[in-house]
């Protein structure tokens, strides 16, 4: 009777851990999916500012339409994978950011 219930203690045990383990295995994948991401959209804003930055250094007379275009390029470059709308997203931002910078360096 003993070697019984000895046996389904420790399979009932063998279960509790595989289940837990399953479930940390789970949540650490759930966390380290949202750390990339995390990580990655800090890059692309980035590489967006500094798309920007570069074009705005090297095509001083151009129209906007044709920064926007190079800077489109130079990120399309780096994240193939980024759709078009988070490209122009990504740009508009920059560009805003670059903005309120330069006005914030006119003010005394």
């Amino acid at each position: 009777m003993d070697a019984a219930i000895h046996k389904v203690i420790i399979d009932v045990l063998a279960a509790v851990i595989a289940t837990g383990g399953a479930w940390i295995t789970v949540q650490a994948g759930r966390l380290l999916g949202k750390l990339l991401a995390k990580t990655d959209n800090v890059l692309i804003k980035a590489a967006a500012a500094a798309a920007v930055g570069w074009v705005e250094q090297r095509m001083k007379g151009a129209a906007a339409s044709e920064k926007f275009k190079a800077a489109a390029a130079r990120l399309e470059k780096k994240y193939p994978w980024l759709p078009a709308e988070e490209i122009e997203q990504e740009i508009e931002a920059a560009v805003s950011a670059m903005n309120i910078q330069i006005d914030k360096s006119k003010k005394p």
